[in-house]
């Protein structure tokens, strides 16, 4: 039969927590951490035997579980906050490339333009032929299939930095 001492059932020489004090919770957040009980032991100022026994305590075992649950949660909510934020990144940073590359279209430099245009079939997978004649001018020679969806991916590159301008400025202007 168990007796009953300050709230804990002491059994054949080993003591059972019934709940847990505010240094069991220490205990509990360290051990979600990954501290071992040596660790938890030499930082909390207690012996390893201590340490041990509440680890092994049922009471103590059921919270683990709880909190280690709540815990992995949380590190799964932030890691779909931090793949987002990534994502909206990597959007921002392509619309830019795709904003610079286009840019150089307009480029007085002949080889500014050629090396954009090179660059965006490139980039949006498009079949191309460069041939060098004389040697400074150089063609770009397109499949007519092709020319209609490059022509779409340039609109809505150049629409993507309207809209963006418009974000920033507020008005578009």
């Amino acid at each position: 039969m168990p007796i009953y001492k300050h709230n804990h059932i002491v059994e054949s020489n080993s003591r059972q927590i019934q709940s847990l004090t505010p240094r069991h919770y220490a205990i509990l957040d360290l051990a979600i951490l990954g501290k071992s009980t040596k660790e938890i032991a030499e930082q909390l100022c207690m012996s390893l035997t201590q340490v041990n026994l509440v680890v092994s305590s049922p009471c103590y075992k059921h919270q683990f579980g709880l909190r280690r649950a709540m815990h992995e949660e949380k590190i799964s909510e932030q890691a779909v906050v931090d793949l987002d934020i990534t994502r909206a990144e990597l959007v921002n940073s392509t619309l830019a490339a795709a904003q610079t590359l286009v840019g150089g279209l307009v480029s007085p430099d002949e080889k500014i333009k050629l090396k954009s245009a090179s660059e965006i079939l490139d980039r949006t997978g498009y079949p191309k032929e460069t041939k060098i004649e004389g040697g400074s001018n150089a063609h770009i020679f397109i499949d007519s299939a092709n020319i209609a969806i490059l022509k779409e991916t340039l609109d809505m590159v150049n629409s993507e930095k309207q809209e963006s301008q418009f974000k920033t400025t507020g008005s578009g202007l």
